[in-house]
């Protein structure tokens, strides 16, 4: 099943056009021209998928290296559009076929931000296939 979501994005245009009015001064660089609330159409949960609702996220010094494009236009580098984020807290609404463990509480750290963390009040192997 295809869900349509709402994520933030960040656009190659949005950062251009932003550079062109503060004239490149990043004291003028105003943030809310370039992240924009979006809607994304997710393709269908595939057999490795994990499908999260995302209840929060952290703002990371990353984010803003992306929206002033200062370090590399990642947008533009990724076809022109983005959806930043790479630390979030999420609840499991659908796994693939193939998905055969989740995180624990002892394998937290860096790994939860590529791999997805079962709440503490879910039971985890209701989500877990054998």
């Amino acid at each position: 099943m295809r869900a349509m979501v709402r994520a933030y994005s960040i656009s190659a245009a949005d950062i251009a056009s932003e550079k062109a009015r503060s004239g490149g001064d990043v004291a003028k660089f105003d943030f809310a021209n370039v992240l924009k609330l979006d809607r994304l159409e997710l393709r269908a949960v595939g057999p490795r998928d994990v499908h999260l609702r995302i209840l929060a996220v952290s703002g990371e010094h990353n984010v803003d290296h992306a929206i002033l494009a200062d370090t590399v236009n990642i947008a533009e580098a990724r076809g022109g559009k983005i959806y930043p984020g790479n630390s979030a807290l999420g609840e499991v609404l659908a796994v693939g076929s193939e998905v055969t463990a989740t995180l624990t509480e002892s394998r937290r750290g860096a790994a939860a931000r590529s791999i997805p963390a079962i709440p503490r009040w879910a039971k985890s192997s209701q989500w877990a296939r054998k």
